[in-house]
């Protein structure tokens, strides 16, 4: 794409995104070469922040004129309709709208909210034409072999890997979509309801008319993280080796609990945050920091053990391998004992563990009755799931949430959270401890004391609950230390 051809870019995002999607946008500004740039934000009402936003970003990009597009009441309440029992809020489905509301426009790029842009993209819209009129990356999930996920692309269709794509960086023809009438089409694939929504609904009209983009513009940061990449066979070794070694376009924080804005601890957060104090002004910056400061805190296993202690009946949510060893960990500290489980798994109803039956979700409302504290053990949907419970009927006051970190999250945190992790390690380990002193031996945690190295050790929920590995590991020239510090 020559570079004085202007580069279009589309965004959508409802309320509780706006602030990701002006880090999204200044990333992939910062890195575009073209002399013009129009960034369309599609949302699904006014925004003062949004407004302010964009007035920094065209501030930040001379060449960058921001528009902000608010959906019509009927196209709301159009995705919502087929938002319906997903997992994915209303406005992930406006990407199917797009030709028929970007009517002035020929092509865009669009990019997801939770999106670093590492290199300029405009070349990808090279790709589009009338016979592939939509560009993306193979979604790399598809190599996991007796996943869900990969189950669910064979029931489409998609037998092999490669076939099917992740719909977080996109290359759009407007025009040949609008000239085929696709958005129809796009619509009428999506009132079945299928799980992975926009995404499958792309993938089932669009098949066999989608031009494979490279993997590294749209890299997954939770496999790349976790080494993951490297089994992926949808691509070439040495394209796969690579991304690896850092030659990454897009990093993709796919999934709900992988975004940056809530783990602000992480090393893997990095880039986003250097982009995030760039894109938004201080007072935006300080309101992120705080609620990422606030969920910090609802995973503190410190915080969940005193919540526990201190119920007159505790419940846990889920029956799976994470929650039945929270019951291991609780049967160790002074805490009431779990009085059931419960899970919306049909299959898992009526299971024990140490005694204890696993309940379908009608008997919940036994525990509310009873002001008992609902613990949810979950690392991956507990925002989706504490809505469910809310909706019907069950106090967000009388639920805790469990999330367990394992040696990836602490080898991943960040050298400015280390004091605040070792704090919550010593009100876990340590109930005996005046809450006071926490602070004094997390200092001696920090500074490596034997003695106190020793009594973590020997605490019942050490080996539980934080990796063995990581307390005992080794630096380089063999000298011990603590796990993340």
């Amino acid at each position: 794409m020559p570079a004085n051809t202007p580069l279009n870019i589309c965004l959508c995002t409802d309320s509780t995104n706006v602030v990701p999607a002006l880090v999204s946008a200044h990333t992939a500004l910062a890195k575009c070469a073209a002399q013009a740039c129009e960034v369309v934000f599609l949302t699904d009402s006014s925004d003062p922040l949004l407004r302010v936003g964009m007035r920094r970003l065209e501030a930040l990009h001379p060449q960058a004129h921001c528009v902000h597009l608010v959906l019509d009441r009927a196209k709301q309440a159009l995705l919502d309709e087929l938002a319906q029992g997903n997992h994915l809020p209303g406005m992930a489905y406006a990407r199917l709208l797009l030709p028929e509301i970007l009517s002035s426009w020929d092509r865009c790029l669009y990019i997801d909210t939770d999106v670093v842009v590492l290199d300029d993209l405009a070349w990808i819209l090279d790709a589009v034409n009338s016979a592939h009129p939509l560009a993306a990356v193979v979604d790399t999930f598809s190599g996991m072999k007796g996943s869900f996920t990969d189950r669910h692309q064979s029931e489409l269709g998609f037998a092999y890997e490669g076939s099917y794509v992740n719909s977080g960086v996109l290359a759009f023809d407007l025009a040949a979509m609008r000239a085929e009438g696709l958005v129809n089409s796009f619509l009428e694939v999506a009132r079945r309801r299928l799980p992975f929504g926009d995404q499958d609904v792309l993938n089932t009209v669009l098949r066999g008319r989608i031009s494979m983009l490279p993997l590294r513009c749209n890299v997954h940061v939770s496999e790349l993280e976790a080494g993951l990449l490297v089994e992926r066979a949808c691509y070439s070794v040495e394209e796969r080796a690579a991304v690896c070694s850092g030659a990454v376009g897009v990093l993709h924080y796919i999934g709900r609990e992988a975004k940056p804005w809530d783990y602000l601890q992480l090393a893997r957060s990095a880039p986003w945050v250097a982009a995030a104090r760039e894109a938004l002004d201080e007072q935006v910056w300080e309101l992120v920091d705080q609620r990422a400061a606030a969920y910090r805190q609802s995973i503190a296993f410190g915080g969940l053990i005193s919540r526990c202690r201190h119920a007159s009946e505790l419940f846990i949510y889920g029956y799976t391998d994470v929650s039945r060893g929270l019951v291991d960990m609780l049967q160790q500290q002074d805490c009431p004992p779990v009085r059931a489980f419960f899970d919306h798994d049909e299959h898992k109803i009526g299971a024990t563990y140490a005694g204890i039956s696993c309940l379908s979700r009608e008997h919940l409302d036994e525990a509310r009755a009873e002001g008992g504290l609902l613990v949810v053990a979950a690392q991956n949907a507990y925002g989706q799931i504490a809505h469910e419970l809310e909706a019907r009927g069950f106090p967000r006051s009388q639920m805790a949430r469990y999330f367990r970190k394992t040696a990836l999250y602490y080898r991943g945190l960040r050298p400015e959270f280390f004091r605040e992790e070792a704090e919550d390690m010593v009100r876990a380990l340590m109930p005996d401890r005046e809450s006071q002193s926490a602070p004094q031996v997390a200092d001696r945690l920090l500074e490596r004391d034997p003695q106190c190295l020793r009594e973590v050790l020997r605490a019942p929920l050490s080996a539980a609950f934080y990796p063995r590995e990581w307390l005992l590991r080794t630096k380089e020239g063999g000298e011990p230390w603590m796990s993340m510090w």
